[in-house]
């Protein structure tokens, strides 16, 4: 007998992707093509069906470079990188932001305010300078990663 816990599970999954393909197609509408692979990538991940805005878009873009409308695949689906990217930082930066998020929903949970005090507090307890921990925090893409952490479990909004 099944007790329900896998159908739950599924819902979960199925409202965290749905959570995630909104975000990344408000990111494709706003001009970002990097978008549209990330959508393909979750929808993979997750051995979901890619949505209509996401089989259109990528067979607009593949025509695209392949009907030499495009000089290369970064033009159509966008570079995955911004020129002038410093690599090891941002890799550094990407590995931080999962922690940097623990922190801050575990400190506002005990009743701190997010505001200079904890990030100080959750540099001395990564070993970073606050002002980098705060930095990563509030990045935009960084931001929406969080609210996707969100729509996967209980966390505290900031």
């Amino acid at each position: 007998m099944m007790d329900g816990s896998g159908d739950g599970r599924q819902r979960l999954a199925d409202k965290h992707l749905a959570g995630v393909l909104q975000i990344l197609k408000q990111r494709y509408d706003d001009g970002d093509n990097t978008a549209l692979l990330s959508a393909i990538y979750h929808c993979a991940l997750m051995r979901a069906s890619l949505p209509e805005w996401v089989q259109l878009a990528f067979l607009q873009a593949y025509e695209s470079a392949t009907a030499y409308d495009v000089k290369s695949w970064d033009e159509a689906f966008g570079a995955p990188h911004p020129r002038g990217t410093h690599l090891g930082k941002e890799k550094k930066h990407a590995r931080l932001r999962l922690l940097i998020w623990e922190c801050v929903r575990k400190l506002k949970a005990s009743g701190y305010a997010i505001d200079k005090g904890l990030f100080e507090r959750i540099g001395k307890e990564l070993d970073i300078k606050p002002g980098t921990a705060q930095a990563i925090y509030y990045k935009k893409e960084n931001q929406e990663f969080y609210a996707l952490l969100d729509t996967i479990g209980p966390g505290e909004k900031s």
